[in-house]
Formats: structure tokens, sequence, C-alpha cells
């Protein structure tokens, strides 16, 4: 941590107040929206089926910042995995929150990887204390990182998997991803099929 400003008043003898509300997103503008990599199910081995596919009109409409994330329908507890190799740049455990209301969708419990492409993959509504990892950790393809479950705005228990890039420091790309499992390679997603 560190110092990003001092503030005193020019005039001590009145009394002030200052407010400020910060936000930031992770990552850096790239030079290109490509996304080349292969992904690995971030589950163990096994036929995982899609809840809901890019561009779904539950939570992955056009203009979500999710367009391209894939949730899939597993039980609650079930050992999600790193689909990539990567650093651990963010998580949160501590939420028991959860529902079909939007409202809650500050209150899943996630995981984020970076990659060495300056990409970035979610894995969202982790159970409560469920996260396997710490931010700075080096994780590997196929690595538990966390059990899935119920939290933030997920209207049954489910993993949400997203690879994005920072647009600017409040909006965020979702990217298609190439998802190569022992049954095949795969780049489209349909509700209700198994992969």
């Amino acid at each position: 941590s560190f110092v990003l400003a001092r503030f005193e008043p020019t005039d001590k003898r009145r009394s002030w107040h200052f407010v400020y509300h910060p936000y930031w997103q992770l990552g850096a503008r790239r030079a290109t929206t490509s996304n080349d990599a292969d992904y690995a199910m971030p589950f163990g081995p096994g036929r995982y089926v899609v809840m809901q596919g890019p561009r779904g009109t539950f939570s992955h409409n056009v203009g979500s910042g999710s367009e391209n994330a894939v949730d899939w329908t597993v039980p609650e507890g079930t050992i999600v995995c790193a689909a990539r190799d990567g650093r651990v740049v963010g998580v949160r455990q501590d939420s028991n929150i959860g529902g079909a209301d939007r409202s809650l969708r500050p209150f899943a419990n996630f995981v984020i990887i970076k990659h060495s492409d300056g990409t970035f993959a979610e894995y969202l509504h982790l159970q409560k204390d469920g996260v396997m990892v710490n931010i700075g950790d080096e994780v590997t393809t196929g690595q538990p990182i966390g059990l899935s479950g119920q939290t933030g705005f997920a209207s049954k228990p489910h993993l949400h998997f997203d690879v994005f890039q920072a647009i600017d420091g409040k909006r965020k790309l979702s990217l298609p991803f190439r998802l190569k499992t022992d049954h095949g390679t795969f780049t489209e997603f349909i509700r209700g099929q198994a992969y």
C-alpha cells in the first residue's frame, strides 16, 4: 500500500469534510481484443451442462459485461479448477447472500485469475469460505481454486465462468473463449447441452 493523496484544509478555522467514491477495474488496455488461448473445463473430468450460454437473456445480454460468459450447472460444493495458468488477482469469500434478484450481484464470492496475455478469467458464485487460493498465488491449469455455490445474483447453484479484458477504469470486455476437453474443442455453448 502507499499514500495516494493527503488533504488538509486551507482555512483551519472552518469546519470541512471530504467525500470520495473510488472505483477500479482489474487490468490495462490490450492492443488486441482477440483471445487465441485454450481453456480447460473449470472442473474435474466429466461432462457439464450449460445453464446459460453467451448472450443469454437472464444475465449475459449485450451490455451486461458478461456477453460471452458461460454458466455451468453444478451442485453446490463442486470443486472449481483453474481453466488456465495464471496469477490470482481477486478473491472474495465472505458472502452467504444469493438469489435471483439483480440487487444481489455485489454479493457474489469469486476468484479472478490474470493470464500472461493480460486477459482475466472470473469464477463467480462460489460458496462462503469456499476459496482455496490467495491473492498473488500462481496457479496451474486444473488446480482446485474453490467450491461452487449460489452467492450473488444466482437463481440456483452454478459456476459463472467469464474471460475478459479491461476497456477502461469502469468497463470490461467479455471475450469468447475456446474450451478444450477430453470430448473435443468447443467455441459455442448451448443452453442444456453437456460438454
